[in-house]
């Protein structure tokens, strides 16, 4: 891509090193061949009153912000994901395939792929990706269905939310239930506006997932995380799910001042 790069590694047998070391190495590789090839562009020598740790200091200050005057060709860190279910690394061979094509969605809407870490909603703080402007509907309806409704009954409830939709209300989800989840699936279907609040927090490089995208390009989805972001997904508790419904009435029943 443009700007970054994105890698299947197979990893086949035992690694002396930790795999960020070798990460490492192949970015150091790559800067040295990026200055070698004499595309780093010279900087200017600046007359500076700094003493030479304190120069130093500056110039690593620079070098993080991925200066590539300093011969830098690759910004610090990388974000990873390990491949462990079944199923995962097609999904994401698909996903790289159809990268460039996302780009051009990113580029033409970028707000609703920026993430935001400091959105304030009532008496909560979440990070966002998405059209923040749903917020401001006027209608909100929470999603919350109980587990025990039969595959009938379920239904019925996707029917009726879809109804509400379809009248302008913004459905404010967490989608925990089976039947809050097939009301989500029926409302992103019908390419209606969704705000979803997610227990899996973002990072600087996340982005909507497979199903969102084209959601977000429309500006019919929000995205929500009011945790922070973990590489490992863990189980959703009991109070977990309290909190989130109850985070969920708080956004349908808030009104921006």
């Amino acid at each position: 891509m443009p700007d970054h790069l994105h890698g299947i590694l197979f990893v086949k047998e035992q690694l002396d090193c930790h795999l960020g070391q070798v990460i490492k190495g192949f970015k150091t590789g790559c800067n040295k061949a990026y200055r070698e090839m004499g595309l780093a562009v010279p900087s200017a020598i600046v007359p500076s009153a700094a003493t030479g740790s304190q120069q130093r200091k500056q110039e690593k200050r620079d070098r993080s912000l991925d200066d590539r005057e300093h011969g830098q060709l690759w910004a610090l860190g990388f974000n990873d994901h390990i491949l462990s279910g079944r199923g995962e690394l097609a999904n994401w061979k698909r996903y790289l395939q159809d990268n460039p094509r996302r780009l051009a969605i990113k580029k033409a809407y970028p707000d609703y792929f920026r993430v935001r870490f400091d959105l304030q909603v009532a008496l909560h703080t979440y990070a966002a990706i998405g059209n923040r402007f749903l917020l401001q509907y006027p209608h909100k309806i929470q999603v919350q269905l109980s587990r025990s409704l039969s595959e009938g009954q379920i239904k019925e409830k996707v029917e009726g939310y879809l109804a509400l939709a379809r009248e302008g209300a913004i459905l404010v989800s967490p989608a925990i239930s089976k039947g809050e989840q097939a009301v989500m699936r029926a409302v992103m279907n019908a390419h209606l506006p969704l705000i979803f609040l997610t227990p899996w927090g973002f990072n600087a490089f996340s982005k909507p997932g497979h199903q969102y995208y084209e959601a977000c390009a429309e500006g019919k989805l929000l995205l929500l995380a009011p945790w922070p972001h973990q590489n490992e997904r863990i189980a959703l508790t009991r109070q977990m799910c309290l909190d989130l419904n109850s985070m969920t009435k708080e956004i349908c029943e808030w009104k921006q001042k």
